[in-house]
């Protein structure tokens, strides 16, 4: 056949793009923000599911201290059953209330970060389907 009005055209796949696929350096766990993260238990195979819109290496440290502050206590003459320490458990987040009612431990230094969002307002929905979605999940239901 004959077609004497039509013309074949090509294109190339050569695109500035595709020699600039990774121009920026990807940014380093902790220094990440608006995310969702998980913290295993050291003795059970529990996961603390939080999120934070602050650094990640600044709420780890948040994280740290609280644990630092209930060992601190302990060693101090407080147990578990004092008024003091048992306050922590409703002042404070469910991995603090799981170190209390549990006498466990978390290693923060293992934190996995679960999601990000750009949009900090669906950090709350992110964590609720994280913590269905995890087997061992800690939350104030579960302690």
């Amino acid at each position: 056949m004959d077609f004497p009005y039509w013309k074949i055209a090509t294109k190339s796949n050569n695109s500035v793009k595709n020699f600039f696929t990774k121009v920026k350096d990807s940014l380093c766990t902790m220094d990440q923000h608006n995310i969702n993260y998980s913290i295993p238990c050291t003795s059970c195979l529990g996961q603390y599911i939080g999120q934070t819109k602050q650094l990640l290496k600044k709420r780890m440290s948040k994280h740290k201290s609280s644990q630092t502050k209930l060992d601190t206590m302990l060693k101090t003459g407080y147990n578990y059953s004092s008024s003091e320490i048992k306050a922590l458990t409703n002042s404070t987040t469910a991995m603090i209330k799981h170190c209390i009612t549990h006498r466990h431990r978390f290693d923060t230094g293992k934190v996995k970060v679960l999601d990000r969002s750009y949009h900090s307002n669906r950090l709350n929905t992110l964590e609720t389907f994280h913590i269905k979605a995890t087997k061992n999940a800690i939350s104030f239901e579960e302690g």
